[in-house]
């Protein structure tokens, strides 16, 4: 029986290994072995997990396990076939426990998944992983850290998907999760480090002297260190610096949902979730860089981001050619009037367009976020 999960099944076979596989009738104390199952589903069992018998069961999980902390959610979707990428995931999850894996429909990419991950880096590894071992390209969506949302109607819900945020006259407050940092730096470089950590919402917490070195403790949310932070900090240091991190909790935040709509029609997965103090900023950075990353089409595309009901940021995606009704000066009422009908039409029929979002634009939104750490 699988102890956390209350999961039986029956032993197929049961040996040690050698340089083959050598069947025994029991695994004795010390023996380092394998049990083959009939278990299809790689979902149903992690590493670490507590084996017993059912005839006689131990009472507790091994004590020195402790279960991988995923961090980052991001959207997965292939560029090819879905099962492919489906099969692929579910082969790198049985030598990968902290990999987690649910499937996901997006009206502009289609099935895919939501992955849970330990942080960036381990997003980057998965990508490689599937392209060099699997052969499968994938797109990434902009990835996220969890939130803790409490509604006004007294529930509350853990959000890993942004769009599924709820609408800002539905919240009643929101928690991120806080972690403690303990950075161990050289003496010369003290300042410039915590001129990084107060640049990311760091609290400072304490600092203790080891000769040339100096030890620094900060809160700071972990939704500002899961991207260039490290390389920033390695950076600054010259390469000296050391970054360990434990997680403190949920704390209370004051964050929004960004919405952008590409020709009138949401795009649910570059939707974001920001700082309401940053979000004009980012907002002004996320529609200047979508106007050279989103492919162009015959007339002109609005881009627009919207916070709590209001547009905050637009920018006109330009055509791939020019209008002739609208250059030059001496323009007929007709001609003119004959655009703005076109353009009409292509606003009532922006609902059912099919917007083809490449990975650049995706890129678009790792960039604006190491400009804004």
């Amino acid at each position: 029986m699988f102890l956390s999960k209350n999961i039986t099944f029956q032993i197929h076979e049961l040996g040690i290994f050698t340089t083959i596989r050598m069947p025994k009738s029991q695994l004795k104390s010390g023996e380092v072995g394998y049990l083959i199952t009939g278990i299809k589903n790689v979902d149903t069992s992690y590493v670490g997990e507590t084996i017993t018998d059912t005839n006689a069961p131990t009472n507790s999980l091994l004590p020195t396990i402790k279960m991988s902390q995923v961090t980052v959610f991001a959207g997965i979707y292939p560029l090819g076939d879905y099962k492919l990428l489906a099969k692929a995931l579910k082969q790198l999850k049985l030598n990968d426990s902290s990999l987690s894996i649910k499937e996901e429909y997006s009206n502009a990419l289609g099935m895919g998944f939501r992955v849970g991950l330990l942080g960036i880096f381990h997003l980057q590894i998965i990508k490689e992983r599937l392209k060099k071992e699997f052969l499968i390209d994938v797109l990434i969506t902009y990835p996220n850290v969890p939130y803790r949302v409490y509604l006004k109607n007294n529930e509350n819900v853990t959000i890993v998907n942004p769009a599924t945020f709820p609408n800002f006259e539905m919240i009643d407050h929101v928690d991120e999760i806080i972690i403690k940092a303990t950075i161990i730096t050289p003496q010369k470089t003290i300042n410039a480090v915590m001129k990084l950590l107060s640049e990311n919402r760091g609290e400072f917490i304490g600092i203790d002297n080891h000769s040339d070195l100096v030890s620094l403790s900060y809160r700071v949310p972990l939704s500002k260190i899961i991207y260039s932070f490290f390389n920033k900090l390695k950076s600054i240091s010259h390469g000296y610096a050391s970054l360990a991190t434990t997680s403190i909790g949920y704390y209370r935040t004051n964050v929004v949902r960004l919405d952008i709509y590409i020709n009138y029609v949401r795009v649910d997965e570059l939707t974001s979730i920001t700082y309401k103090s940053e979000s004009e900023s980012i907002a002004q950075k996320i529609v200047h860089q979508l106007k050279y990353t989103i492919p162009k089409r015959l007339y002109p595309l609005p881009v627009q981001v919207m916070m709590e009901g209001k547009v905050i940021a637009r920018v006109d995606v330009p055509p791939l050619r020019k209008n002739a009704a609208v250059s030059g000066k001496n323009n007929s009422i007709s001609k003119q009037q004959e655009l703005l009908r076109r353009q009409n039409i292509n606003q009532r029929k922006a609902a059912s367009n099919d917007i083809e979002l490449p990975q650049k634009v995706f890129s678009t939104m790792f960039k604006i976020e190491d400009e804004e750490l």
